[in-house]
């Protein structure tokens, strides 16, 4: 489902999709190295934080940036990876207490949220993609959500601050929110895509 803030309809939960639109599968790492070798070959995966499933329900999937960048897009017909100048736009719009607003008021740390704007945002972590002793990092205290660009991302923390400056480790993994197309109707919630 989508919730309007300010002129935008965004998703009130991460991108889960094990697909892309048109329908070939995404594959996915389920080691470092796995993770490592679809980044060096320039192709998407998708990953579950702590590879454990039940981590989906909650928070989404992590995909890399190819993922993102791939031609056969991850958005199902009808919407988009939002740019950055739209992120922006969206925690403009959300007001001078956007973390809050935005922020679910269950699973943080510490810093939760009132969750007034319908946008439920979780902190679902990220996977790094050199890591000497964990491949996974943030989960309860951060949430990262990628741009279109494949490069920038957003950042929820326990902090009541948004950072939209990121650039990300380019080989990371995070979470994807979608904006709907604002002439698209046809698309009722199929639950393969989220």
């Amino acid at each position: 489902s989508t919730v309007s803030i300010g002129i935008y309809e965004l998703t009130s939960e991460n991108l889960a999709v094990k697909k892309y639109r048109n329908g070939d599968q995404i594959p996915e790492a389920t080691t470092l190295a796995a993770w490592q070798a679809f980044n060096t070959s320039q192709q998407g995966c998708f990953s579950y934080y702590n590879n454990y499933l039940g981590n989906d329900v909650s928070y989404g999937v992590l995909y890399n940036k190819w993922a993102v960048l791939d031609s056969r897009e991850l958005a199902p017909i009808g919407h988009r990876i939002p740019t950055l100048t739209e992120w922006n736009g969206i925690v403009s719009a959300a007001g001078t207490n956007a973390a809050t607003e935005m922020k679910s008021e269950n699973f943080w740390s510490s810093g939760a949220g009132n969750n007034l704007t319908g946008a439920d945002i979780r902190p679902n972590g990220y996977r790094l993609a050199l890591a000497a002793n964990n491949d996974f990092a943030g989960l309860l205290t951060e949430s990262r959500i990628w741009a279109a660009d494949g490069v920038s991302y957003v950042k929820y923390s326990t902090s009541n601050a948004i950072d939209t400056t990121g650039t990300g480790a380019l080989n990371d993994g995070y979470a994807v929110r979608l904006l709907k197309n604002s002439n698209y109707n046809g698309w009722n919630g199929d639950p393969d895509y989220l």
